[in-house]
C-alpha cells in the first residue's frame, strides 16, 4: 500500500529509482513510464502529479546520471514545472546540446503568446546563462531572438539575456578565454544603459576574476576597452577612468605572475593531460582542438607589452599608471620559471624597451632600470647560469708517455688559454692520442672530423666546451 500523499514520490522511484548501470538511461522504458505515470496522476491526481515532478527534480540533484538531461527539460516544459527545468537547466555546465534549442523553438510555436513570452522571460535565460563560453552564449541568444516577436523586442530579449548571461559568467566559467573578454566588452558597450551601470559591471567582473588563469581574457577586455569606446563615442576621460580603475584591480597580489598559462604551459598541459571524454570545458574536443581552447588562455609578451603601453598613455603627472605594474613584477619575478623567462618575461623586457622608446618615456628612472636588472640577474640564475670556472676543472692532469705527439698533447693541456688542438695525423698515432688521454682521464673530448689535410683529430678541452655552451644560452 502506498499513501496518496506519497504517491507522486513513489511514482518517481518506480521510473528512475531502478537504474544503477552508471549511465544516463536512453532505453525507452524508463521515459514512458514516467510519462505514463505523469498522465496518470493528472488526469486523477493533479496534485501528486506536481510532487512526482518534485521527486524527479531532487533525484537529479543526487544522482544526475540517473536521468537523461534533455528528456528532463522536455518532461519540465510539457508540466510547466519551473522547480524541475530550474534544477536541470543550471546544472548542465555547457554539455546541452545545441539541437536541443532548434527543438524547443518548434515546440515554442505552438503556445500562446502569452506562455511564449513567459518561456522567454523566466525560463530560456536559464539554460543559456549555464555554458562556460560567451561565443556560445551569444550565438544561442541570435538563435532564440528571432522568435521573440519584431526587431525592437527581440532586439530588447537578448540585450537582457546577454547582461544575464554576463553577471553571472564568473560563476560558471572559472577559466575564461581571450575570446570570452572580447565579446563581453562589445556586448558590455552594446547593452542599454547608463554608463555608470556599465562600469559597475566591467568592474564586478574583475573583481571576480583574481586568479591567473584569467589574466589573458581580462587584458582583452582592456585592449578591446579602447577600440569599442571609441565607436560608441565614450568620453576620453570616462574612458580613462575606466581602464585606470580596472588596471588596479588586474595588478594584484593575488594574481600570481608565475602561474600565468604561457604557451610552453599549454603545451605541456595538452600532452600531459590524458584524453577524458567526459571533461566539461572540452567535452567533444580532439587534441588539436583542445590545444586551441588552451591557448585561448594563453598570455602572450605582446599582450603585455600593450597593457604596458595603455597604462604609460594615461598616465599624468600627478598619476603614475604604469609604475603598479612594473613594481608587481619585480616584486614577483623571483618566483617565475626558466621556462616562462624564456617564452613570457624576456621578449615582454625586450619589446617593452623598443616601444616605449617610440614614447615619451625616461627609461633611465629608477622603475625600469630595476625592473631590467631584477630580470636579467634572474635570468642568469634561472637560464643562464653562472659562468664556467676553469678552477672547476681539473687542469692539472697529463699523459705519462714522452712521445712528440704526447709532449704536444701535454703542452695543450698545461696553457688555460688555449681550448682546443687539432692533429693531422695518420691513423695509428690518432688512435695512439686518444688512448693516452682516455688513460690518464684527461677531461676533453675526441672528435675525428675531415680536413684539407686529411683526417684530424680534435681535442677540446671541456672547460671550453661548456664555456661555449654558457655563450650560446
Amino acid at each position: 500500500m502506498v499513501p496518496h500523499k506519497t504517491i507522486g514520490q513513489y511514482f518517481a522511484q518506480c521510473a528512475f529509482g531502478c537504474i544503477n548501470d552508471g549511465l544516463n538511461d536512453d532505453r525507452p522504458g524508463a521515459r514512458n513510464i514516467c510519462d505514463s505515470a505523469l498522465r496518470y496522476l493528472g488526469e486523477n491526481c493533479p496534485s501528486a502529479q506536481s510532487l512526482m515532478l518534485d521527486e524527479i527534480s531532487v533525484l537529479y540533484v543526487s544522482e544526475p546520471w540517473r536521468l537523461k538531461m534533455t528528456d528532463m527539460l522536455k518532461t519540465a516544459l510539457k508540466y510547466s514545472h519551473h522547480k524541475l527545468f530550474q534544477t536541470v537547466g543550471v546544472r548542465h555546465q555547457g554539455n546541452l546540446p545545441f539541437s536541443f534549442f532548434d527543438w524547443i523553438k518548434e515546440w515554442l510555436t505552438k503556445l500562446s503568446g502569452a506562455d511564449r513570452a513567459e518561456k522567454y522571460r523566466t525560463w530560456i535565460p536559464l539554460l543559456i546563462q549555464g555554458y562556460p563560453s560567451m561565443t556560445e552564449i551569444l550565438s544561442i541568444i541570435r538563435t532564440m531572438s528571432c522568435l521573440t516577436g519584431g526587431a525592437a523586442l527581440s532586439s530588447t530579449w537578448a540585450r537582457d539575456v546577454a547582461r544575464r548571461c554576463i553577471a553571472r559568467f564568473p560563476e560558471v566559467t572559472k577559466k575564461p578565454t581571450i575570446s570570452d573578454g572580447e565579446l563581453i566588452m562589445s556586448a558590455v558597450i552594446d547593452l542599454d544603459e547608463a554608463w555608470p551601470e556599465k562600469f559597475a559591471l566591467l568592474v564586478s567582473i574583475f573583481n571576480r576574476f583574481p586568479k591567473a588563469d584569467a589574466t589573458a581574457f581580462l587584458l582583452a577586455i582592456l585592449s578591446r576597452l579602447k577600440t569599442q569606446a571609441a565607436a560608441a563615442h565614450l568620453s576620453i576621460s570616462a574612458t580613462i577612468e575606466l581602464y585606470r580603475s580596472l588596471s588596479l584591480r588586474f595588478v594584484n597580489t593575488e594574481r600570481r605572475l608565475s602561474d600565468i598559462i604561457t604557451t610552453g604551459k599549454t603545451r605541456s598541459k595538452t600532452r600531459s593531460r590524458p584524453m577524458v571524454p567526459w571533461i566539461q570545458s572540452t567535452r567533444d574536443l580532439k587534441d588539436d582542438a583542445k590545444l586551441i581552447y588552451q591557448m585561448g588562455m594563453t598570455v602572450t609578451p605582446e599582450a603585455l607589452v600593450q597593457f604596458a603601453c595603455d597604462l604609460n598613455d594615461i598616465s599624468t603627472n600627478t598619476v603614475n599608471s604604469i609604475q603598479p605594474f612594473i613594481q608587481e613584477i619585480i616584486a614577483q619575478c623571483h618566483s617565475f620559471s626558466a621556462e616562462d623567462m624564456q617564452e613570457l618575461w624576456m621578449p615582454f623586457l625586450y619589446q617593452l624597451i623598443t616601444a616605449l622608446l617610440s614614447r615619451p618615456v625616461v627609461l633611465h628612472m629608477s622603475s625600469y632600470q630595476q625592473l631590467t636588472r631584477e630580470l636579467i640577474d634572474h635570468l642568469v640564475e634561472k637560464v643562464i647560469g653562472p659562468p664556467p670556472q676553469a678552477s672547476d676543472f681539473n687542469q692539472t692532469r697529463r699523459v705519462a708517455c714522452s712521445c712528440s705527439d704526447c709532449k704536444d698533447l701535454n703542452q695543450f693541456l698545461q696553457y688555460a688559454s688555449q681550448g682546443v688542438r687539432r692533429y693531422p695525423l695518420a691513423s695509428a698515432r690518432r688512435h695512439h692520442l686518444e688512448q693516452q688521454i682516455d688513460s690518464a682521464r684527461i677531461p676533453c673530448s675526441q672528435d675525428t672530423v675531415e680536413t684539407e689535410l686529411g683526417r684530424t683529430l680534435v681535442v677540446t678541452k671541456r672547460y671550453t666546451l661548456e664555456v661555449r655552451k654558457w655563450n650560446e644560452r
